[in-house]
């Protein structure tokens, strides 16, 4: 996913220092981690497509999107009982 992934070279590119990142989880975004590292293994891979250090930055919304993604699905869960 090097080509394709989301780092600071490419955040730098936007002449923006207030642009966010958005990503959905799950992510896999270090292969520091077990799974990360099975991911590595199984698919001969070096790099996910956004990076542990933009991932983990201010400017990132990935927590809180995922917050209001939790609410969505439990809203539709009490729907469908």
């Amino acid at each position: 996913m090097k080509d394709y992934q989301v780092n600071r070279e490419l955040m730098n590119h936007t002449k923006n220092s207030e642009v966010f990142d958005m990503y959905c989880l799950s992510a896999y975004y270090s292969f520091e981690t077990f799974i990360g590292k099975k991911i590595g293994e199984k698919f001969h891979g070096n790099s996910f497509e956004v990076t542990d250090e933009i991932f983990k930055i201010s400017h990132s919304l990935v927590f809180k999107e995922a917050a209001n993604c939790m609410h969505t699905i439990k809203a539709v869960s009490a729907v469908a009982l």
